[in-house]
């Protein structure tokens, strides 16, 4: 899941110059390079990316980069249910066509109470229609909107129903962006595991190797359908999967914290690669500011599960409802605030 709160990505910083200072963020964000100036008021670093200035009041730590590093951590996994995931994900890879209805449901308090219930269709090497209607707080109020993000070989297109308009997209990549953060990524792990280009997109695929305390839990029954259950960690986030016996694909994902941690070690290795570091500084402060807000509890419910079945390109259209403005971009859907409300996420 290349998303920090399901609209951040975190990639690892590369090593910085032996005895370069290292500068951690409050927000968690550190930074590698020569301090060439030091005032009152703050710093001045010259990092692999240029010259920055930075505010003391943001500063958390500054320390020198020739201490030791940490020891690398350990992950402790149950090797059977580790091999179990492992598979599972594989066969996502290994079928041509994905079909279910899919239900979402936030809950919590008050900052992301939502429900979403809707539909994903997958082909390749890239068709996809994933539409539903979602129910949650926008602008200060609740809003029920259908969205849907479609390519059926001429897009990828975005319909939004509260801005009652569809733009083109750039490419299939910046559809799943906007996926994650318009759904809380109720509709985007499937598609990460189907499609290897959005991979960077998924909680399982981007921190599989971030994965730890995997076990097995008791089998379970779902709609009559026997299930095995797995349990694992993703940093401060704990995550079950049910695994459907008769098919070996997943019925229900659900998750209860957040895929990163402020206050672990690892955390401080994180940063985006998609957007500037100022937004993402701001973004995690509010994450801090706001976290007893947040819903952390988020069930996705997968059923009607159909795969390998014949598709046409017109399976994965999106009828337009009539009235429906067409805009030139995303950025010009949203209008002046070219990012949507800032949701945190898993």
């Amino acid at each position: 899941m290349k998303r920090l709160l399901s609209i951040i990505a975190l990639s690892f910083l590369l090593a910085g110059p032996a005895g370069a200072e290292i500068v951690t963020l409050k927000s968690g964000r550190v930074l590698e390079g020569t301090i060439t100036e030091e005032t009152e008021d703050g710093i001045t670093i010259v990092t692999e990316s240029g010259e920055m200035g930075v505010n003391r009041r943001m500063i958390e730590s500054i320390k020198t980069g020739n201490e030791p590093p940490p020891p690398p951590k350990v992950y402790h996994n149950d090797e059977e249910a580790l091999e179990f995931l492992r598979s599972t994900l594989r066969k996502y890879r290994e079928i041509q066509t994905y079909d279910s209805d899919v239900e979402l449901l936030v809950t919590g308090k008050e900052m992301n109470k939502a429900t979403a219930r809707g539909h994903v269709s997958l082909g390749r090497p890239a068709y996809y229609n994933i539409t539903f209607v979602e129910k949650s707080p926008l602008r200060g109020r609740y809003v029920t909107q259908t969205i849907s993000l479609w390519n059926a070989g001429d897009g990828p297109y975005f319909y939004w129903g509260d801005r009652t308009s569809f733009a083109k997209l750039k490419d299939d990549a910046s559809a799943m962006d906007i996926g994650v953060t318009m759904t809380s990524d109720n509709t985007i792990e499937i598609p990460s595991l189907f499609y290897s280009w959005a991979e960077e997109s998924g909680l399982l695929t981007y921190f599989g190797d971030k994965i730890d305390e995997l076990k097995f839990l008791d089998d379970d029954e779902l709609s009559g359908e026997p299930c095995r259950v797995l349990e694992g960690k993703i940093f401060a986030l704990t995550f079950r999967l049910w695994v459907a016996k008769s098919d070996g694909l997943i019925r229900k994902y659900y998750s209860l914290g957040f895929p990163v941690d402020p206050n672990d070690p690892e955390f401080e290795k994180a940063r985006t690669d998609r957007f500037i570091s100022q937004f993402i500084d701001e973004l995690v402060n509010v994450l801090v500011k706001e976290i007893d807000k947040v819903s952390l509890e988020i069930t996705r419910t997968f059923t009607n599960v159909q795969v390998n079945t014949r598709h046409s390109r017109d399976d994965y259209q999106f009828d337009v409802p009539e009235g429906t403005m067409e805009k030139s971009s995303y950025e010009d859907m949203a209008g002046p605030q070219s990012l949507p409300e800032i949701r945190i996420p898993r």
